[in-house]
C-alpha cells in the first residue's frame, strides 16, 4: 500500500523535527555539564565526566543527521514534494548543531595522546618563579596550590622539564628597554586590554596580580607579573596557575603569550 502524499509529508515532516530536536538535545546536555559546576551542584570532574561520555554520542547523532537528511532530500525529490528545502534545512541543522556542541567543549577536555603536558603552572622564570601575594586569599578554597612544582604527581624538576619540551618560547627572558614606571604602565595596559580583573597592581613593589575565569565553565586562573630593574632595562616575568584541575590543556601558556604579545 502506497503512502498518500499527505502522510509522505508528515513522515518526512517528523523525522526531520526529530533530527533537529537531537541536535538540541545536545545543546541542552553541553549547557547543563558547566552550568551544574557553575551552580555548586556538582564537581567539576563530574562536568567533565558527562561532556567526555557524550562524545561519542555527539558525533553519532551527526551522523545520523547527515544521513537522514540525505535520505530526506533524496525521498523528497524522488516524490516531487514541495517543501523539500526546508525539510532538508531541519535535518542540516540537527547536524550542524550536534558538531557544534560537539566541537566547543574540546577545550577542556584531554584526548588521547593529548599534545599538552598534564600541568595548570606555567612561569617564565622557573628558578625563581614569580609569587602570589594579594591573591592568595582568594585562593584559599583552592585545589591547587601556589607552591611551584609542588602538586599530586609533580615536583619542581619534572614541571621545569614539561614546561621546557612543551613551552620553551616561554623560558625565555623578556626585557624591555624602558623605565620601571614606564614597563609598569605597559604591563597594566597589557593586563587591562585582555579584560583581566585586577587583584593588586603594586608599582612600588613592581607586582602586578590579576584573575582570568574562563568563558565555559568559569574556572578561575590567578596571573601575577613581575618587573626588575636590571643594568640593560627592565626585566618581565609572568606567571599563571589554574586554581582547579591537574592540566590546563594549554590555557595558561596562551595566556602568556597573548600577554607578551601585547606587551
Amino acid at each position: 500500500m502506497k503512502l498518500s502524499e499527505i502522510s509522505k509529508q508528515k513522515w518526512l515532516m517528523w523525522i526531520s523535527l526529530g533530527t533537529l530536536g537531537l541536535g538540541i538535545l545536545t545543546v541542552l546536555i553541553t549547557v547543563i555539564a558547566p552550568l551544574g559546576y557553575r551552580l555548586n551542584l556538582w564537581g567539576y570532574r563530574t562536568s567533565f565526566t558527562i561532556l567526555r561520555t557524550m562524545v561519542p554520542v555527539w558525533l553519532y547523532i551527526a551522523g545520523i543527521a547527515a544521513v537522514i537528511t540525505t535520505v530526506i532530500g533524496f525521498l523528497a525529490h524522488r516524490w516531487q514534494m514541495e517543501n523539500m528545502t526546508r525539510l532538508m534545512e531541519l535535518g542540516a541543522a540537527g547536524m550542524l548543531i550536534a558538531l557544534t556542541t560537539w566541537y566547543m567543549p574540546q577545550t577542556y577536555l584531554e584526548p588521547d595522546g593529548d599534545p599538552y603536558p598534564s600541568i595548570h603552572d606555567i612561569s617564565t622564570d622557573t628558578v625563581n618563579p614569580p609569587e602570589f601575594v594579594a591573591v592568595l586569599p582568594l585562593r584559599a578554597d583552592a585545589d591547587n596550590g601556589v607552591e611551584y612544582g609542588v602538586s599530586r604527581d609533580m615536583n619542581p624538576r619534572l614541571l621545569v622539564e614539561l614546561t621546557k619540551k612543551a613551552y620553551p618560547d616561554l623560558l625565555e627572558p623578556v626585557v624591555l628597554d624602558v623605565s620601571p614606571d614606564t614597563a609598569f604602565d605597559r604591563a597594566m595596559d597589557a593586563v587591562n586590554e585582555l579584560g583581566w580583573e585586577v587583584v593588586d597592581a603594586n608599582r612600588a613593589a613592581g607586582r602586578i596580580e590579576a584573575t582570568e575565569s574562563t568563558f565555559w565553565f568559569g574556572f578561575k586562573d590567578d596571573i601575577v607579573i613581575r618587573l626588575t630593574a636590571t643594568s640593560s632595562g627592565v626585566k618581565v616575568d609572568a606567571r599563571s596557575v589554574s586554581r582547579v584541575g591537574k592540566g590546563d590543556v594549554g590555557i595558561n601558556a596562551i595566556r602568556l603569550r597573548r600577554f607578551f604579545e601585547i606587551l
